[in-house]
């Protein structure tokens, strides 16, 4: 069993989804967990199971396109637990409300996505990161998306900010690498998640014979014909990953991008 105890964990947007999974699997190797959301209820829903399972957490609401907004729940998280070992950058979106009913993103879509999936992972970076220099320790994970290795004409804007989470991981974790911090990413695959559901949402579009019932089948005949081992991640399965790349039995591993996906990547 992986041993995060005395960890201090911050994981954005980690109220649901895969970030919930994250949460959820790194306070049961013993972590403090901290989850800056935009949405509090579902941080604080979170936190509030992770606390029941006899765990310390806190929830805080947070924007990540918001460096001012960032400082002060980093601040408010060193106040609470006097440090932050690992920060996971999960805070992710597809694209702006509405996007499904649109053949090609819009300037929203791609301002939105990158906002929140690049400068967010970004601002978040940079409000831990001086304080793990100043301890030569830290760890930080990065959440990417096999998007970041497939480029999809559907989803140009989504695959391009995907690509820049990998490529931002690999020039901090050589800039961080003489502190002893260690940045990786991980490319989750298909899960069905929030995002998940606006893809297949949009795919009925554009095949009107599907009914709304049948928009999971979407997403399932997806899995079929795109990840060789034939099924679906959960989020648990990206967060025991997590756990893994940002415990100390991976102190020797950084600058790397590792695809949880069932064999949809192989590099």
């Amino acid at each position: 069993m992986i041993d995060l105890s005395n960890k201090i964990a911050v994981i954005t947007g980690g109220g649901i989804g895969i970030g919930k999974g994250i949460a959820t699997i790194l306070a049961k190797q013993g972590a403090s967990i901290a989850i800056p959301d935009i949405n509090l209820k579902d941080a604080t829903q979170t936190i509030n199971e992770i606390k029941s399972n006899g765990n310390e957490g806190i929830a805080i609401e947070m924007d990540v396109t918001k460096d001012e907004s960032v400082k002060n729940a980093f601040k408010q998280i060193v106040s609470n637990f006097g440090q932050i070992d690992i920060l996971v950058n999960n805070a992710g979106i597809y694209a702006a409300p509405g996007f499904e009913e649109y053949e090609e993103a819009r300037e929203i879509d791609w301002d939105m996505a990158f906002n929140v999936n690049v400068k967010g992972m970004v601002f978040c970076t940079n409000a831990v990161k001086e304080q793990m220099k100043s301890r030569k320790y830290g760890k930080i994970l990065n959440i990417a998306s096999i998007a970041a290795r497939l480029s999809n004409p559907q989803h140009l804007h989504y695959c391009a900010t995907k690509a820049a989470v990998v490529n931002y991981t690999q020039g901090v974790a050589r800039q961080l690498a003489s502190y002893e911090i260690n940045v990786n990413a991980i490319c989750p695959g298909i899960l069905w998640t929030n995002i998940w559901k606006i893809i297949a949402t949009r795919q009925k579009k554009y095949n009107p014979e599907v009914s709304e019932n049948e928009i999971r089948e979407i997403a399932n005949k997806i899995i079929k014909e795109r990840i060789p081992m034939g099924r679906e991640q959960v989020p648990e399965d990206i967060g025991k990953a997590v756990a893994f790349l940002v415990s100390d039995d991976a102190s020797n591993i950084t600058g790397q991008a590792l695809h949880v996906d069932g064999g949809a990547v192989m590099l």
